[in-house]
């Protein structure tokens, strides 16, 4: 059952626990300076916490998966949850040619995220990052004492379905796979951001036939936004 706060206790045969210097991310992602900035202003670091792998969890691997890594990564102490750049997720998942878990912390505080990430259709070797979904910020204690086993999969792949369609509030439809969800929260985050834009643009105007057009186009994303989430 999908839940936007569930958490997994990981096996401890699973158990990696080395710490990544951001270094090595830069060196495998090439961010830009002002992205290294922000790592150095937002994270303390990062830990490689478990590996999740046919001989760790005795589960076959995929073409599309053989591996999922769980990263744990921390915030700065003066740096507010909300502040976190998914950015900064993105050089480690561009570093990272496997799909990855995160555990971030703040404090507290702990959210589970988690990016679409797929091989890529032009380049086997490369990894395209899609749209990141994360579960809200939790109590830490609270989280982690409430943590389940990991769901039931018969390999990789399947594990990294669910893991995934874990930390998403927005829940599938009957029997829609996980590209089509995908596809689908992609578009309705686009129709979203087009109908904000809208409504700020209509608030600012002061031609009345602007208005109403404004106010058809607004009515339309809405419709739009209805169908994908019947």
């Amino acid at each position: 059952m999908q839940s936007s706060a569930t958490s997994f206790a990981f096996p401890a045969k699973a158990l990696y626990g080395k710490k990544v210097a951001k270094e090595k991310i830069y060196q495998y992602a090439s961010p830009s300076v002002a992205v290294k900035q922000k790592f150095i202003q937002q994270i303390e670091k990062i830990v490689w916490q478990y590996k999740l792998a046919p001989e760790t969890i005795n589960l076959p691997a995929t073409k599309q998966v053989a591996e999922i890594q769980i990263f744990d990564v921390w915030l700065k102490d003066n740096i507010a949850p909300t502040e976190l750049d998914d950015s900064l997720l993105k050089v480690i998942d561009k570093a990272i040619s496997m799909p990855l878990y995160y555990r971030l912390f703040a404090g507290e505080q702990v959210k589970f995220c988690m990016a679409y990430k797929r091989p890529s259709e032009a380049d086997s070797n490369s990894w395209v990052v899609e749209t990141y979904f994360a579960t809200p910020w939790l109590n830490v204690a609270n989280a982690l004492a409430a943590a389940q086993t990991l769901p039931i999969a018969i390999n990789m792949q399947g594990l990294y379905e669910q893991l995934l369609r874990s930390v998403v509030t927005e829940p599938a439809k009957p029997s829609e796979t996980l590209q089509a969800q995908m596809e689908r929260l992609s578009q309705a985050r686009s129709l979203t951001k087009a109908l904000e834009s809208l409504t700020a643009q209509l608030v600012r105007e002061k031609q009345f036939n602007r208005q109403i057009d404004i106010n058809r186009q607004i009515n339309q994303l809405k419709s739009q936004l209805e169908l994908l989430a019947g």
